[in-house]
């Protein structure tokens, strides 16, 4: 896993573990252009501001959720897990926060 410090735009590879500081602003990160199945990345709200400033995940032609839309990561001290499915479900995401699990 290759762990990473990001605080403006970022192109993300499978592996990656983003921590993500939007102390300095808003910014997008985009999900790789091709994914195999079982792929993951993390992104991490280091600066517990998701709540205020935004990340913003661009789905780069993937479904997120089958969906095609981008996501908005707006959860305070929140972790997105990415799990590329296929092209049908495209990239689906979890939600950790204080020790619980969501699913949007």
């Amino acid at each position: 896993m290759n762990s990473t410090i990001e605080t403006s735009t970022y192109t993300a590879v499978a592996g990656d573990n983003i921590f993500a500081d939007v102390s300095g602003g808003v910014f997008t990160i985009t999900l790789p252009i091709t994914g195999a199945i079982g792929d993951t990345i993390y992104i991490n709200d280091i600066a517990g501001k998701f709540d205020i400033t935004n990340i913003t995940i661009n789905r780069n032609g993937h479904n997120i959720n089958a969906v095609a839309n981008n996501l908005t990561c707006d959860l305070k001290n929140a972790t997105y897990k990415f799990v590329y499915s296929n092209v049908t479900y495209g990239w689906i995401y979890t939600i950790a926060r204080l020790g619980l699990v969501y699913d949007e």
